[in-house]
């Protein structure tokens, strides 16, 4: 069925960019790793990355606080709510992502190769339009997101 057509590549992506982690940085868990898939370039509230994540705030609350001691993220202000802060990365946190992405395009190359450059063409166009149809328009990665925002502003995190 579709749930495993699905869940199958991407354990298989899941797999290669987690072993390359454990390789480059031993501190990012696997049960870290979700953090740096969910959370904006530009940030967030905590309260938003727990919805993101789709846990407790205070499981959240633990791996930001890990993330943060192992120099990956940062708390820093938020800029209209003196109560709230906002989660970002940092330099080190914005490695995770591009190591990530640099992972998974050596996959999609590898996975372009086997089927050939048409269907791979036809397969990433039918997952985009699934999931602009499912209300969850697929822009781009966060670090590609990112290296947009660099146009126009810093790089969060900074």
């Amino acid at each position: 069925m579709i749930g495993s057509l699905l869940r199958i590549p991407r354990e298989a992506i899941i797999a290669r960019v987690g072993s390359e982690l454990e390789r480059t940085h031993p501190e990012v868990r696997a049960a870290y790793r979700p953090v740096f898939e969910c959370l904006p370039p530009e940030g967030t509230t905590l309260v938003d990355l727990a919805r993101r994540l789709r846990q407790s705030k205070q499981a959240t609350n633990y791996i930001v606080d890990q993330l943060e001691k192992a120099g990956y993220l940062e708390r820093v202000g938020h800029p209209t709510d003196r109560r709230a802060t906002i989660v970002r990365r940092t330099d080190r946190g914005w490695e995770v992502n591009h190591l990530a992405q640099t992972v998974v395009h050596e996959v999609q190359e590898e996975w372009k190769a086997w089927l050939g450059s048409e269907r791979m063409r036809t397969l990433m166009e039918a997952l985009r339009d699934l999931s602009g149809h499912l209300g969850q328009p697929y822009d781009s990665s966060v670090p590609a997101a990112a290296a947009r925002q660099l146009k126009s502003a810093e790089l969060p995190g900074k």
